[in-house]
C-alpha cells in the first residue's frame, strides 16, 4: 500500500511519540484517581496509546522522508487492529470522567480524536475497496481533526497528565 505524506505528518509522528512517552511513563500514580474513575482512566490511556501507535505506524521511515512507501501486510493489520482497539476502548470512557479532568476534554477527545480517527479509518477502509477521491477526503478530514486534538492536548498535557498519572 502506498501512502503520501507531508512535512506536517512527520511533525505529527514526533508529537505522537512524545504523547506515547507521556502516557506510558508512570501508571503507578493512578492510585490518586477516585475509585469510580479507575476503569475510565485505564480505558482512556489505553485508547489514546493504541490510536497513537496506529498513527506512528503510518509514518514513513526517516530515511525516505516524504516519499511514497510500502507498508507490509503485517503493519497494515496492526494499524487496523490498533484503530479498532482504540475506538472500542473510547466507548468505555465516561463523560463524567472526562469532565473531571478538564471541562474541554470531553469535546476534544470525542469530537476531535475519536471522530477524526473514525473518519480516517472509514476513509482508509473505503480507499482499500474503491480508491475513490471521497475516501481520501475523509482521511484528510480525519487527520485534520486528529491534529486539532494533538495541538490542544499538547497545551494541556501537564495539567491533565497530573490528574491521569
Amino acid at each position: 500500500m502506498k501512502l503520501q505524506t507531508t512535512g506536517k505528518i512527520i511533525i505529527l509522528g514526533i508529537v505522537v511519540i512524545a504523547g506515547f512517552y507521556f502516557f506510558s511513563v508512570n501508571s503507578a500514580n493512578t492510585k490518586r484517581m477516585p475509585s469510580e474513575f479507575r476503569n475510565d482512566n485505564e480505558a482512556f490511556k489505553e485508547s489514546v496509546l493504541a490510536l497513537a501507535e496506529a498513527r506512528d505506524l503510518t509514518q514513513p521511515p526517516e530515511e525516505i522522508g516524504n516519499e511514497l512507501f510500502d507498508l507490509s501486510d503485517e503493519t497494515v493489520g496492526k494499524i487496523e487492529s490498533l484503530n479498532r482497539e482504540g475506538l472500542s476502548l473510547s466507548g468505555q470512557v465516561s463523560d463524567d470522567y472526562l469532565d473531571s479532568l478538564d471541562s474541554e476534554l470531553k469535546i476534544m477527545y470525542r469530537e476531535k480524536l475519536i471522530k477524526g480517527t473514525e473518519l480516517w479509518f472509514e476513509g482508509y477502509n473505503e480507499h482499500k475497496a474503491t480508491s475513490s477521491q471521497d475516501s481520501v477526503i475523509k482521511q484528510l478530514e480525519g487527520n485534520k481533526l486528529i491534529m486539532e486534538w494533538i495541538d490542544w492536548f499538547e497545551g494541556k498535557k501537564g495539567e491533565i497528565g497530573d490528574k491521569i498519572f
